[in-house]
């Protein structure tokens, strides 16, 4: 766990550590989507109105059935609901410029220097590019 810069103005540090987080293999059929905008709602009403429930439920718990009526449903979908690519471009966020994460560093190693060497002059040092970054976070 490190100590970094406080937040802007206030007093209290910011904590930092690193946690490692496992990633999981997405499944095959996320690749594309169903477009439900799309679906012929009255040919799948039709095929739900033909099956015959009762039969199709007989001798079955509520687990069973849910099931049962899922499968049933999931087929209509894949049968009457086109389906369409997904965006597999990872559309890259930019919250800040370069220019800030950079001043971020420079803000982040000033409260270290400052945090070693305690004096009036490295505190004020650290203000002084803190008030910069925190400009510059409110511009970008």
């Amino acid at each position: 766990m490190k100590y970094e810069a406080p937040l802007g103005n206030s007093d209290h540090v910011v904590l930092c550590w690193r946690i490692t987080v496992e990633r999981v293999q997405q499944p095959e059929y996320n690749s594309t989507k169903f477009t439900f905008w799309k679906a012929d709602y009255d040919a799948i009403i039709n095929e739900l109105n033909t099956v015959n429930w009762q039969t199709e439920f007989s001798g079955k718990g509520a687990e069973e059935m849910w099931m049962s009526f899922k499968e049933k449903l999931f087929s209509l979908m894949v049968k009457y609901v086109p389906r369409r690519r997904s965006n597999k471009r990872k559309k890259k966020s930019v919250l800040m410029s370069a220019r800030t994460v950079k001043n971020i560093k420079r803000r982040n190693n000033a409260w270290s220097h400052y945090n070693k060497c305690p004096s009036t002059t490295n505190y004020n040092n650290y203000k002084v590019i803190r008030n910069e970054v925190n400009q510059m976070i409110r511009n970008d």
